[in-house]
């Protein structure tokens, strides 16, 4: 399969392996060479291998494109990964994640959106933080963490969890 082999080549570059976790295959494409991806669908894209159960884990997603509804953010090791078929779910939409939306506004946990006042729109950085020892989640917008909205928005003792 091209997403096998992409995978792949991802590891031998010593950067994290993205690949399509939850969604029809070709509903997100992770593009060979590089840590780029093309949404076509509603999917999921992770790092499964790079789970961590202590310390610090942070990575960025700059917005190419605006379009549609996308949500970033963390998963513990008990998310459900694995189908192979378009469903109205991703990162947040469960109890073992946790998500967020700047296109429409709103932090997901637990099957539940809540209003977050932080708006993306093409061209920004969104940077994701989650320390995972005391169990919080962070983001920036274009490198600034105290702006409305970033900062500390998730704080649980499920995120100590790993």
């Amino acid at each position: 399969r091209d997403e096998a082999k992409t995978a792949e080549m991802q590891q031998r570059s010593a950067g994290p392996a993205l690949r399509r976790l939850i969604g029809a295959p070709g509903d997100a494409i992770v593009l060979p060479g590089m840590q780029k991806i093309e949404f076509r669908n509603f999917s999921t894209v992770g790092a499964p291998d790079s789970m961590a159960k202590s310390g610090v884990l942070y990575y960025e997603v700059e917005l190419i494109s605006a379009e549609g509804h996308s949500q970033f953010g963390f998963a513990s090791g008990a998310f459900k990964i694995g189908i192979d078929e378009h469903v109205e779910a991703a990162v947040g939409d469960d109890d073992k994640s946790w998500g967020l939306d700047g296109h429409r506004e709103c932090t997901w946990h637990d099957f539940r959106a809540q209003a977050w006042p932080c708006k993306w729109a093409t061209g920004d950085v969104i940077g994701l933080a989650a320390n995972i020892d005391l169990g919080k989640i962070a983001v920036a917008k274009n490198g600034d963490w105290s702006s409305s909205g970033c900062g500390v928005v998730f704080d649980s003792e499920k995120i100590k969890q790993g």
